[in-house]
């Protein structure tokens, strides 16, 4: 029961009609008589004082005297007589002085009684309307009996006598005590009814609302309660969605600021760690030249080096200067192109003159390993900046020089809009009017797993970190970040005999 509010409502509201109900019944079967015998008795008082003034204005119009008595009958249930002083009858409801034996002789009773009482005397001096319970002498019936004298002239003096039946009383009592059962059906009923609107209008909203809440307490904001009402249930509804809809925005809020604050601490870490790793990294790459200048050049201190091996020290150094140069400059590159200091020259340029331009500063490397170098371009204008693009060939052709064989094939070729191979590209995401630059070299492959990872900072396919091979693996974080400030799609891939590197140039509009 503590936890059904509906059977709660429905017992309290039982045992509240049922109080009323029995309540009810103790003071009728207490009260009510004899509430009723002086509510009659003051009635029957008060109309015939507004009788005695209408005999007093009728009483030589004998016609309607005699109505007045039969309306005074009729109105209050009773019988009334005029009586002289000396008890004859002077006057009946009926002209003829035809009435009922049993009620001529109760209205004699009742004077008879009326006389012998100790006030009677009083009572007709004062003039004194008086209302009393008697006995019938013939049957065991209670009457009550009004007197009220009259005098309008010494010889006229009389006094009007009213009685009215008690039992009718008793009669209407136990009715009233036989309606109780059916009372209490109706009760019944009522209480059924009651718990039914009790159900809809508090009950079944609160059900909803904490069905909703419960979800709500779950975090679980996607059912709304459906309470459409202008009452207090009807706005703690309201307010219990504005709460859903307030808690959950801060929620999806949170979960958000959440995500970003673990990519920013994920950000951070990577940060940490390539920080970490650039350093590391950095000074792998500078203490070996750094000790080969140093052994050298104590070497030549020393004397050492014979004459013919003084110009091989110097060259040592000299080439090793050239190496902590190249890393010093690409990383200025590098950092001024992830900071975003740095400024494109954006221009318009021929990419196939840029191209042969490029390849002639590796002529002597291509002619040493006897490499067969295609070149088929289109004649195109391309825009962007002419020398951080050429910078991008630099490193391609440089790449596929050092992993092409001797007597080995580069070729490189363009087409526009989309790349004729299978490019690891979303074609939604292939820019239009744009020309494609591939980059491709006979050779071994680069693995799958590492195609993607070629692009980060000092990352290098050969981990045994061969200095001979070349590279310090900046070239090609340094390209990424070149093209992606060209907004270029650019990547590589594997093809059966080779490695393939491409990007893309927006071709001028008026070569469109």
């Amino acid at each position: 029961m503590k936890k059904n509010l509906t059977l709660r409502l429905f017992i309290i509201t039982s045992i509240f009609i049922s109080v009323i109900l029995i309540l009810i019944l103790s003071l009728q079967s207490i009260f009510f008589q004899k509430f009723y015998i002086n509510k009659k008795m003051n009635t029957l008082k008060s109309e015939i004082i507004k009788f005695k003034i209408s005999y007093s204005y009728n009483y030589d119009n004998k016609p309607e005297l005699f109505k007045s008595m039969q309306d005074y009958e009729i109105n209050n249930n009773a019988k009334i007589a005029i009586f002289s002083n000396k008890g004859d009858i002077m006057f009946l409801s009926d002209p003829n002085k035809q009435m009922d034996d049993i009620v001529l002789q109760m209205l004699k009773e009742a004077f008879k009684k009326s006389s012998k009482a100790t006030d009677f005397s009083s009572t007709l001096n004062e003039g004194k309307v008086t209302a009393n319970i008697f006995s019938s002498e013939s049957k065991d019936i209670k009457n009550i009996v009004c007197l009220a004298p009259i005098s309008l002239e010494s010889i006229n003096d009389n006094i009007i006598i009213s009685v009215s039946p008690l039992q009718t009383i008793k009669e209407a009592s136990l009715v009233i005590k036989d309606f109780y059962p059916y009372a209490l059906f109706v009760g019944i009923l009522g209480i059924v009814f009651l718990s039914i609107i009790y159900s809809n209008l508090i009950s079944k909203p609160l059900k909803d609302m904490n069905k909703t809440a419960f979800k709500m307490a779950n975090l679980d904001f996607s059912e709304q309660c459906t309470v459409d009402r202008e009452d207090e249930i009807g706005n703690l509804a309201k307010t219990l969605n504005f709460l859903s809809l307030n808690l959950s925005d801060s929620l999806n809020a949170l979960k958000k600021y959440n995500d970003k604050l673990k990519d920013d601490i994920e950000k951070e870490k990577r940060i940490e760690t390539m920080r970490k790793d650039f350093i590391a990294n950095v000074s792998h790459e500078l203490k070996t030249p750094i000790s080969l200048i140093e052994g050298y050049a104590e070497g030549l201190k020393d004397n050492i080096a014979k004459d013919d091996q003084k110009d091989f020290y110097v060259d040592v150094i000299i080439d090793e200067a050239h190496n902590m140069e190249s890393l010093l400059n690409d990383m200025l590159d590098l950092s001024q192109l992830e900071s975003g200091s740095f400024n494109l020259h954006i221009d318009s340029f021929n990419i196939k003159s840029l191209i042969n331009h490029a390849l002639k500063k590796f002529t002597g490397l291509i002619e040493t390993k006897s490499i067969n170098v295609t070149v088929d371009v289109n004649d195109k204008l391309v825009i962007g900046d002419k020398t951080r693009i050429e910078q991008v060939l630099n490193n391609f052709i440089s790449n596929a020089i050092k992993n092409t064989s001797e007597s080995g094939n580069i070729s490189i070729s363009s087409c526009i809009d989309q790349n004729p191979y299978e490019l690891n590209v979303n074609k939604n995401h292939i820019p239009e009017n744009h020309l494609f630059i591939e980059v491709f070299n006979k050779g071994s492959n680069i693995p799958k797993e590492e195609l993607n990872n070629i692009w980060d900072k000092f990352y290098k396919v050969d981990k045994s970190r061969d200095r001979s091979k070349g590279g310090i693996g900046l070239g090609l974080n340094i390209v990424k970040n070149i093209l992606e400030k060209h907004n270029s799609v650019y990547g590589a891939f594997n093809k059966l005999d080779g490695v393939c590197f491409y990007f893309s140039l927006e071709i001028d509009s008026i070569e469109s």
